[in-house]
């Protein structure tokens, strides 16, 4: 994880010092790189600024804002996982560095905006083309890195992190009253909306373009694109999942610090820690936590046997009450957004015990249940497609009428039902 800013001054607005802001919001976002820090001022309307988590080319090489010979100019946020691969592109391409953040650099200057379509990994960057005189930004396919911005009066504002935005003296703290109904109606905030009414946050698969005078191109460069699969039997699907998990697995664990896992002794988890095994000489780093009094919310059990199957050296965090009442004040500081999902919790404390056992890179099985249907709420929708296949295609007004009296219905009996559950439990019951 590291942390990105930038200040374009198209209107060479009189904001103050933009070295000194740029400044600000490195400070404010420390905790994404405590590594190293970077400021460059790019030109007399752009500036840059760059946080560090070292993990590929732990050299002073690889230190952003990240300038070639040409004048393109880079600040970039996540991992490009084939960035080894993408070499042979650019093979007249004189590298100063190891690092992945160079290789997308060359990458810019030879295809431009295209470079995108040859990218495996998760990003958030800014590039700034001398020849083009133009800013481009863009963020990766399923939007694992965060990239939020601001147009205000001539100045294009850009972080990793909303609270180094609200660092600008331009930039106020309103509420955006649509997005607040949206999160409780919907409990997430989709792109590009955010809590604050002149903050947006970009599109996953999105990609930004301003030019010198401000005129910017907003638009996306992929689609999901859905494969018929139906000639494969089901032995072949299972071999090509095995493998696409395999390679996916591998490209992750490239890495010049430490990598370990979050173990919950569940089958993803599980899964991603043995094949971690097979790929490394040296025993697994694998993290699991419990909660203190909280048998049903406790997976050590589990993980400690997938641990000793597969010999990882394993770490244990319980978290006691005391630990997670004071924690919750902290929730503030660290979300920009309102979150509804309460795993934050376990994360924040398995994510702190990893770090002071010394592993930077962990890998999880989050988004495993999302894209292979694993919830079991999931099941009620595979029972009853084909029913609800049939009343799709039916007119447009039966089905509005359709739904409000099975909702009027459902409500009703909802009404009912509590009212006599409230009224039994008072000693009156009401027919």
């Amino acid at each position: 994880m590291c942390g990105i800013n930038g200040v374009f001054n198209f209107n060479k607005v009189n904001i103050g010092d933009e070295n000194a802001l740029i400044g600000l919001m490195n400070d404010t976002i420390r905790h994404r790189g405590p590594d190293d820090s970077g400021i460059s001022e790019v030109n007399q309307r752009l500036f840059f600024g760059h946080r560090r988590l070292s993990i590929i080319d732990l050299s002073k090489a690889g230190h952003q804002p990240m300038r070639n010979e040409v004048g393109y100019e880079i600040v970039f946020n996540g991992e490009i996982y084939n960035y080894a691969e993408l070499k042979k592109y650019l093979p007249d391409y004189k590298f100063k560095s190891d690092s992945d953040t160079e290789v997308l650099l060359g990458l810019y200057e030879k295809f431009g905006e295209s470079c995108l379509q040859y990218l495996n990994g998760m990003f958030a960057f800014a590039i700034w083309d001398p020849r083009k005189e133009q800013l481009f930004l863009a963020r990766d396919r399923s939007g694992k890195k965060p990239l939020y911005y601001s147009f205000q009066n001539g100045v294009f504002a850009f972080s990793s992190e909303v609270k180094a935005l609200l660092k600008l003296p331009f930039i106020k703290t309103e509420l955006d009253e649509e997005a607040f109904y949206h999160f409780l109606t919907f409990n997430v905030l989709a792109p590009p909306m955010t809590m604050f009414r002149n903050i947006k946050k970009f599109h996953p698969a999105h990609s930004m373009t301003i030019e010198k005078t401000g005129h910017f191109r907003y638009q996306p460069y992929w689609n999901i694109e859905y494969s018929d699969y139906s000639n494969l039997t089901e032995e072949e699907l299972k071999t090509q999942t095995l493998e696409r998990l395999q390679k996916s697995v591998q490209y992750r664990m490239v890495s010049n610090v430490p990598v370990g896992a979050f173990l919950s002794g569940g089958v993803d988890s599980s899964a991603l820690v043995a094949m971690m095994s097979k790929m490394t000489n040296q025993p697994v780093k694998t993290y699991s936590i419990g909660f203190e009094g909280q048998p049903d919310f406790d997976e050590l059990e589990h993980a400690r046997k997938v641990s000793e199957m597969f010999g990882t050296q394993h770490f244990e965090k319980t978290v006691n009450p005391d630990e997670f009442k004071n924690f919750l004040p902290k929730i503030v500081d660290i979300f920009d957004e309102p979150l509804a999902d309460p795993t934050c919790v376990p994360i924040y404390f398995i994510s702190q015990k990893a770090r002071q056992e010394g592993t930077i890179v962990v890998l999880t099985g989050d988004g495993s249940d999302e894209i292979f249907a694993g919830y079991r709420n999931h099941l009620k929708y595979i029972h009853n497609y084909k029913t609800f296949d049939k009343f799709s295609k039916l007119p447009t007004s039966i089905k509005k009428a359709c739904f409000r009296n099975f909702f009027i219905d459902k409500f009703e009996f909802s009404i009912k039902r509590n009212v006599k559950s409230c009224s039994s439990k008072s000693g009156i019951l009401l027919e």
